[in-house]
């Protein structure tokens, strides 16, 4: 038997600017595991929690770097798998700061760690092979949008990235997500910065994302 009930833990946005990971550093690498000390109890707790990762995890690439073109180092993934965290998303703004490159690096460290990533897709194949984790006989299913991306993603890449002003992809993602899975949650990467007040273009997005079937966004 199984308890038929989850809780879900969404957080957000996880970045480190050049002064964290300079407290981080232990000389031969980075630790990010203090950071995550006094809120692991919680996110560990949850019976699924996801995060966005807000900068690409792409040292294989380059140094570690802070505003405005994050690199971040990936012993901070580490960091949030031991917290407890389940699903990571890709899907915002500052995905492509190191290049579409650095987004498949990062997708790469997450597959790696067979973790179930959103944002980032290799295809259409993947894109519609929804990260979906079953928990107490529930099946969640874990999708990502973004408002828009400091870089554009060139065509030339198989890469997708699925964009709001997209509404046709996005309705039937979430449709097809719902015939296969019992909850839907939306990792929505919108509005504005520096403000703690939703703008009409939120409102209205977050309206039709529920409307299509969308359980949590």
């Amino acid at each position: 038997s199984y308890d038929n009930s989850i809780t879900i833990l969404g957080v957000g946005d996880n970045l480190a600017h050049e002064q964290g990971f300079l407290t981080a550093s232990t000389g031969s690498g980075y630790d990010f595991r203090p950071f995550y000390k006094n809120i692991k109890p919680f996110i560990s707790s949850a019976d699924l929690a996801t995060v966005n990762q807000e900068t690409p995890l792409a040292t294989a690439l380059g140094s570690a770097s802070g505003y405005p073109h994050f690199n971040t180092p990936t012993e901070m993934g580490d960091a949030l798998i031991d917290a407890g965290f389940d699903v990571a998303n890709m899907g915002n703004n500052h995905m492509f700061d190191m290049g579409v490159d650095g987004a498949y690096v990062t997708r790469e460290y997450w597959d790696e760690k067979n973790i179930p990533c959103t944002g980032f897709y290799y295809g259409y194949d993947d894109l519609f092979d929804f990260r979906i984790v079953e928990k107490n006989g529930i099946k969640v299913a874990f999708l990502s949008f973004v408002e828009m991306t400091n870089d554009e993603l060139p065509s030339s890449y198989s890469a997708i990235v699925v964009y709001m002003n997209d509404p046709d992809l996005v309705r039937s993602m979430i449709e097809e997500a719902k015939e296969k899975a019992d909850i839907v949650v939306v990792h929505a990467h919108w509005g504005d910065e520096n403000t703690d007040v939703t703008n009409d273009y939120v409102y209205n997005e977050a309206q039709k994302l529920v409307g299509w079937g969308a359980d949590i966004a």
